[in-house]
């Protein structure tokens, strides 16, 4: 079995993804940040609908799902079975933090986002 190339709707994401996250600590995880992200990315109205048809929400998901697959890929390192539970589930906090660092004032404009009522 080979791996199948990724489908273009989710290789836009994740170049929306990665401007996306650059925009999101100084406009917030709104749709300006959105556009703006789009029009960094090089990506058409089209596009960038495409990349996200939910619009931030989308970027949302996104980002958590990069930060999990790092964390598993960090975990998958690790001797996970020969771990106490405490150490296991320090290890794979530990995974998380490491994996959203670089994009922690990105983080903290979600987490205001995630709290915003609707």
């Amino acid at each position: 079995m080979t791996d199948s190339p990724l489908p273009p709707s989710l290789r836009l994401r994740a170049r929306l993804l990665d401007a996306f996250t650059a925009q999101a600590p100084r406009l917030g995880w709104t749709e300006a940040a959105l556009k703006a992200a789009a029009q960094e990315a090089g990506l058409s109205e089209g596009e960038a609908l495409l990349a996200a048809p939910q619009g931030v929400r989308d970027m949302a998901d996104a980002f958590a799902e990069r930060a999990d697959d790092a964390m598993l890929a960090d975990l998958a390192r690790q001797d996970i079975p020969a771990m106490r539970v405490r150490d296991k589930v320090r290890a794979a906090i530990r995974a998380r933090l490491l994996a959203q660092a670089s994009y922690k004032d990105a983080a903290r404009a979600m987490t205001r986002w995630y709290a915003r009522p609707d």
